[in-house]
């Protein structure tokens, strides 16, 4: 990889900070990468020591060697976004840094709130991107827009000046390896492909869970709240990879196609939404505010193979696990065991994401010592096999853009129909309830239970470790 210049708008922001920084860090320290630069682009005034050290404790791999190579790869303009003509300063010096290292192909990247997309991208009319000699594309972060109508308009504004195959609509939870695991699971396994339907399933459940709150996010998260934040892009993600039907290929076209499909035909059921006690009185947050922090979703998906099969989905702050899953309980085995010992519990195959990141099959056994049938869990732990340090999520998708491959981006349809399923959702939500920290309300338990289920709440855990290089049982 080599030749490109990222230009990254809210280099200053949370997310930047903690997330994106330390990707490319990891992406100019990379032993086959050559000539990337980086630009930083942000309101305030800052020089480009103070952006790199707020983002120092993010950092891995830390060693002088890497922290001065960054620093050289890495410049700053400050620009505010809506001002015209500092957009053709700001085009000046991109010039200037393309002259001065070779460089044909840039890649834009917003990581901004949704309200300034608009004054950004009108601008791009002054970057001159119609006389460039390489590719240009454009990087943009969820929640893409704050409504329907906003999404439309972006979309609207972005094909102005990119086409479609340059839009990178970016979740990084579709950068994840386990996530990218759910399509090679569930497409590359005769034992798991004819079981994946309504005939073998009972039900199942997208649940995120999280211990903290919105720590200093309260600017942001008042206007848009657990729904639109979290639901509207990576849930929805999650359900459509979960269900979409076996593509002709596992190409991104077909892929998309498919989950589109899964995305048109979602029945909201019912929805219950709940706030975590203190919440009104975090930073910047509106003392009479309204905003969820939890939602509990019920939904089916009006097709063939998941017919009646109901789907719930649970994601709130302040609960009392960190714990990101998709979890598939299949039906009841018909009992045809002697002395009647029908006691025995449905198997699950539940697809972890944090922690322990990997895949937990529930099997039923005979326990030699009583005769009776007892659970087991079998595992694939993938950092017990592949390690610590394999590449994050944002470095991942960083490379995949400057190859140009769209295989885990949101398409623009995709983004409509997302906000189209918020819009089901929120016509479907009642009042709203308040909760304590660290507990999971009873009003979530009862949402699940009164259909003779439970949230998978247990975190489940590896059977295997790695001692001294090599895996071995527990």
């Amino acid at each position: 990889m080599e030749n490109c210049l990222i230009i990254l708008f809210g280099v200053s922001g949370d997310l930047a900070k903690k997330r994106i920084l330390p990707a490319l860090y990891d992406l100019i320290n990379a032993p086959d990468v050559k000539n990337i630069k980086i630009l930083g682009v942000a309101r305030r005034k800052l020089s480009n020591s103070n952006i790199i050290q707020n983002s120092r404790i993010y950092l891995r791999n830390l060693d002088a060697k890497n922290i001065k190579k960054f620093k050289q790869n890495f410049h700053y303009f400050q620009l505010q976004f809506n001002d015209s003509n500092q957009f053709k300063d700001l085009t000046s010096y991109i010039k200037n840094i393309e002259k001065k290292y070779s460089i044909n192909n840039k890649i834009f990247y917003l990581s901004i709130s949704p309200e300034y997309y608009e004054p950004i991208l009108m601008n791009f009319k002054n970057l001159d991107l119609e006389n460039s000699k390489g590719y240009n594309r454009i990087i943009i972060e969820k929640p893409f827009g704050y409504d329907l109508n906003s999404a439309i308009k972006i979309n609207n504004l972005l094909k102005k000046f990119f086409n479609e195959k340059d839009i990178f609509r970016i979740d990084h939870y579709l950068g994840k390896d386990i996530v990218q695991d759910v399509v090679t699971l569930r497409f590359t396994n005769r034992i798991i492909k004819p079981i994946w339907k309504n005939e073998h399933i009972n039900h199942i459940q997208i649940i995120s869970t999280e211990s903290v709150g919105i720590e200093s996010r309260g600017e942001y998260y008042d206007k848009f709240g657990a729904l639109k934040d979290f639901v509207q892009s990576h849930v929805i993600q999650l359900l459509a990879l979960t269900t979409l039907h076996e593509p002709e290929k596992l190409t991104e076209e077909f892929i998309r196609n498919h989950k589109i499909n899964i995305l048109k035909n979602i029945e909201i059921k019912e929805v219950v939404f709940g706030q975590y006690k203190g919440y009104r009185n975090e930073l910047q947050v509106n003392k009479d505010s309204k905003t969820e922090t939890l939602a509990a979703i019920k939904l089916f998906i009006n097709l063939p193979n998941w017919k009646n099969i109901p789907i719930y989905i649970l994601h709130g702050k302040c609960l009392k696990d960190k714990l990101t899953t998709i979890y598939v309980e299949f039906n009841q085995s018909e009992c045809l065991m002697l002395g009647n010992k029908c006691d025995y519990y449905p198997n699950y195959l539940n697809l972890q994401i944090y922690p322990h990141e990997g895949f937990y099959l529930r099997l039923n056994t005979r326990n030699p010592i009583n005769d009776e049938i007892v659970p087991v869990i079998m595992s694939y732990c993938h950092e017990c096999i592949f390690g610590h340090w394999t590449a994050n999520a944002y470095n991942k998708l960083i490379c995949e853009v400057i190859k140009g491959n769209q295989l885990l981006f949101i398409r623009s349809d995709e983004v409509i129909e997302q906000w189209k399923i918020i819009e089901k959702i929120n016509r479907k939500k009642s009042k709203l309830f308040f909760y304590d920290k660290g507990k999971i309300p009873s009003q979530v338990k009862n949402f699940i239970e009164k259909d003779g289920y439970s949230w998978h709440l247990k975190i489940d855990k590896p059977n295997i470790v790695v001692q001294d290089g090599e895996l071995k049982n527990k």
